[in-house]
């Protein structure tokens, strides 16, 4: 049940370049959006929760959601019109206070999508913004830089021509291995959204970023924005942009190094093989999960598999833990023989060592008929946090035909459950991110009364929220 949103007006944006002018410097892209509509407790929920609704549109969806020291909330959803397909959906960053009041929102430009942002201690803030090109055919990257005020002090269209090495595209199902054309303008990298899924993290004043560029790369942005490396993660291949969405993962090691990581097919690890001349350990799994490991200065140090034969495991979330990548994901599993009822989506939490592509723990997790896992998250004691639908029935076709209700599990880092929630109707529900407060809070953001599969298209309405609970 995958929602993927690009929109695109008409194109008043320009050609950027380079850094900022005085007078874009003092551009206030964050501006004060006051409400007065607060965290209150919802009927039929439980009382440790606080809700808001977020945004007035027919349908929407949380993007992204983090905490910032001072307690306040980002969030970046995207919204819908009624009758309007996803080609016209919008997105939108705003900043919340801690009592759930909205405070600034993103000054809106026709054109442009706001898709990812990240927090630095400073309070400054890198933006990743898609801007429809000139020709029409295909996106760009913005990058910007704001001060804790708000203000643009920094901006430039990203590029990257790719390394000759790099422009290669894998499909082994049809036993083919193409040379990819060099004659594109190096800033037009995406055709879509889809195909430019980006997660970042930060290094201090400095980010890193991955995204599908040529193939999986990541980039390391300095304060400046600009880009001090790149590295080749993996190389174009056919099945990249077809696996769920979000499910590539990035995240930083104990030491500070860089974790990346996905639900990866047999032929994508023979593509890895050919391209990067290092096989990768497979578990007989239908899908198993790649951690690649690279140190600051982006030299690749491990790669690592985990998985057992005969799963199907789909990734949600990253982390590493006393030396441990911990990971966060879901798997399909045989349930019955009944006509199209056959199998179930599960939890599954996952621990393993990168030297040694050891498992210590694989544990699924079953709550409620299906479950299915949006964000993982853990704590700095190890305590792990899943968002997710539970309750829900899915057919063989994939259809999702009974309503779920929104989930909320923790568990300690063996997966024993320390606290379960979950958030009925009307209709369906979902938690789909995840964010610890500094007060030892929860936020979380999601839809709730939402359609299911084969819902009239006049009945695809939904609610975008925005919760807090005491775990």
């Amino acid at each position: 049940m995958q929602r993927m949103h690009s929109s695109w007006g008409a194109v008043l944006f320009g050609v950027l370049v380079g850094c900022t002018t005085p007078e874009v410097e003092m551009e206030r892209a964050l501006r004060p959006a006051p409400d007065e509509v607060p965290l209150t407790q919802r009927e039929g929920w439980p009382g440790a929760v606080q809700v808001r609704p977020v945004g007035e549109a027919f349908s929407g969806d949380v993007l992204q959601l983090e905490a910032d020291p001072k307690g306040r909330i980002w969030l970046l959803r995207s919204e819908k019109a009624n009758g309007s397909s996803s080609q016209d959906a919008v997105t939108t960053l705003e900043v919340y206070e801690a009592d759930g009041r909205r405070a600034l929102v993103l000054a809106r430009e026709e054109g442009v999508l706001p898709w990812r942002f990240a927090l630095h201690p400073s309070g400054e803030v890198t933006l990743f913004e898609f801007v429809k090109a000139t020709d029409a055919r295909t996106i760009r990257l913005r990058l910007r830089r704001l001060s804790p005020e708000g203000a643009v002090t920094r901006e430039r269209l990203f590029e990257d021509e790719g390394r000759p090495e790099e422009r290669l595209y894998y499909d082994l199902d049809q036993r083919e291995i193409l040379s990819i054309s060099t004659d594109t303008d190096p800033r037009d990298v995406w055709p879509t959204p889809k195909h430019a899924r980006l997660r970042a993290v930060v290094l201090g004043e400095e980010a890193v970023f991955m995204a599908m560029s040529h193939g999986v790369k990541l980039y390391r942005l300095d304060a400046e924005l600009q880009t001090r490396w790149s590295s080749q993660v993996m190389p174009a291949n056919y099945w990249n942009g077809l696996l769920h969405s979000d499910q590539e993962q990035l995240a930083q090691d104990e030491q500070g190094n860089i974790l990346v990581a996905w639900s990866m097919l047999a032929s994508q690890a023979q593509a890895y093989r050919l391209h990067f001349g290092r096989a990768l350990h497979w578990s007989g799994g239908l899908r198993d999960i790649v951690v690649l490991r690279f140190g600051q200065d982006g030299q690749f140090q491990l790669a690592q598999t985990f998985g057992r034969e005969g799963d199907e495991v789909e990734l949600a979330g990253l982390a590493a833990h006393r030396g441990e990548v911990v990971l966060g994901a879901m798997e399909n599993i045989l349930k019955s023989d009944r006509p199209n009822d056959t199998t179930e989506w599960d939890l599954v939490l996952m621990r393993g060592r990168m030297e040694d592509g050891a498992l210590s723990l694989h544990r699924t997790l079953d709550i409620s008929r299906e479950d299915w896992l949006h964000d993982f998250r853990i704590d700095a004691h190890g305590h792990c946090y899943f968002a997710g639908t539970t309750d829900f029935v899915q057919a063989d076709t994939n259809s999702w035909i009974e309503p779920g209700k929104g989930l909320l599990l923790k568990t300690d880092e063996n997966g024993d459950q320390l606290g379960l929630l979950t958030l009925t109707g009307p209709r369906h529900v979902e938690v789909t991110h995840l964010a610890f407060r500094p007060d030892g809070t929860i936020q979380f953001g999601g839809t709730s009364d939402g359609p299911l599969t084969h819902t009239p298209l006049d009945e695809w309405f939904n609610e975008t929220v925005l919760g807090v609970f005491s775990p």
